[in-house]
């Protein structure tokens, strides 16, 4: 039981909202790896 609460504890000091910045880039980034992928894709993996 004294392991779970320390779990708990510890989850509890980390910050629980993300920064605006971070949560501004992430769609950004999303999207930008999505992209990449598809271009980075080979051609047998794309379908025909």
């Amino acid at each position: 039981m004294q392991e779970n609460h320390d779990v708990v504890h510890f989850q509890l000091d980390q910050p629980i909202q993300p920064q605006p910045t971070q949560t501004k880039k992430v769609p950004e980034a999303t999207k930008a790896l999505l992209i990449s992928g598809c271009l980075i894709r080979p051609p047998y993996l794309q379908p025909s």
